[in-house]
């Protein structure tokens, strides 16, 4: 009886149609470069944008099967192809259709960037502001898409207010846009109670404060740190602070937010998405990144200062706006609901690109980006 095998292979042909295929291929892209420029490696998780980058592969690798979204090793066997970059690490789409997620710090983009992302089929963005700022710079469509993150490795904590006051404030270096000297400078001339302490953790290659390393109320921390690490660093922490001149996504302040500590955040770009933070005002200025372009922020110190002091005089208050951010965050940052709506967007490129092997050239990606760095 032939009814069981043509049942068998309806059912077939309909979950292959219902399956997407997905070449995420970004890994491939920094492969290149690495062979390249002959580099013994690259360490994608040196950056927040690296981290996250890692953090939504492994979100599709193990949730994704639930929406029949599936990764594969090429464009041959793939339905879209995404690539979560910046653009000059990956120039041009090896299939249609495709897709390109990425953000800017700044209201600019270089002209390489705008010339890259016009070559996709849609352009994604992980905040509102920065969707904003891209379909302004850009010809093709440009949507939000959120941002993702691995929400369980960051448990809320509870924290002592009755001893000593922590704040934190992270970044790669003491001069870059995150403005650590701006904290430091902050916290070392106006005079904060003894009971008030500071912690900065840098990268290993920034440089040192010399003018700080005396002080006994401030504790500088080099290195990478694996998860467990960095949770006991925001656990022995009450404040987040970031005075950034501009934000893309602010990884710092979701991980943070998410363990309790209280963010203050500059009032512009990215940041201004994170509920339940206190704003530090400032004035929009030229940025300085001159390959960049656009606008940033000029934060005010006296507004930082206020901000850090309301913290350390209101605690109670303070560590409430904390829980809040963290149950804020966890909802905001939840990989099911990125899935979802990641799965409805690439539905509708699908639906209207037909697929098509692309020619490339060797190699993919801008060797003066890579080179000016």
């Amino acid at each position: 009886n032939p009814k069981p095998t043509l049942l068998l292979n309806e059912l077939i042909n309909s979950y292959n149609q219902n399956k997407m295929n997905i070449y995420f291929s970004t890994y491939k892209a920094i492969k290149e470069i690495e062979r390249y420029f002959a580099f013994q490696s690259i360490d994608v998780h040196r950056t927040g944008w690296g981290y996250h980058i890692d953090t939504l592969y492994h979100a599709i690798k193990t949730y994704g099967p639930t929406y029949d979204m599936y990764l594969v090793d090429s464009a041959e066997d793939a339905d879209i192809e995404f690539c979560p970059a910046t653009p000059q690490c990956k120039m041009l789409p090896n299939m249609t259709p495709n897709c390109y997620y990425t953000m800017s710090e700044t209201t600019g983009l270089p002209k390489l960037w705008v010339d890259c992302l016009n070559t996709w089929n849609l352009c994604l963005n992980p905040s509102q502001w920065g969707t904003d700022c891209f379909q302004k710079l850009l010809s093709v469509p440009t949507e939000w898409i959120g941002f993702i993150h691995d929400v369980e490795k960051y448990p809320y904590i509870e924290r002592n207010i009755n001893g000593d006051w922590y704040y934190l404030a992270m970044g790669l270096g003491f001069t870059d846009r995150k403005n650590l000297n701006m904290v430091m400078e902050c916290f070392m001339y106006n005079q904060f109670p003894s009971d008030a302490k500071l912690t900065v953790k840098l990268t290993p290659r920034a440089g040192e404060p010399n003018q700080f390393t005396n002080n006994e109320s401030i504790a500088i921390l080099y290195g990478h740190l694996p998860v467990e690490n960095l949770n006991a660093l925001y656990a022995m922490s009450h404040v987040s602070v970031n005075p950034s001149r501009g934000e893309g996504v602010g990884l710092i302040v979701a991980e943070g937010g998410l363990t309790g500590q209280i963010p203050i955040v500059s009032n512009f770009s990215a940041l201004t998405e994170f509920e339940h933070t206190l704003k530090i005002s400032g004035d929009v200025v030229e940025s300085p990144y001159i390959i960049q372009g656009g606008n940033d922020f000029e934060p005010n110190s006296e507004s930082l200062l206020k901000q850090m002091i309301w913290t350390y005089e209101n605690r109670e208050k303070a560590m409430e706006m904390g829980r809040l951010a963290s149950e804020s965050y966890r909802k905001q940052f939840n990989p099911i609901s990125f899935l979802e709506r990641l799965h409805s967007v690439f539905e509708q490129v699908i639906k209207h690109k037909q697929k098509k092997i692309l020619e490339v050239p060797t190699p993919n990606f801008s060797e003066e980006s890579m080179i000016l760095g």
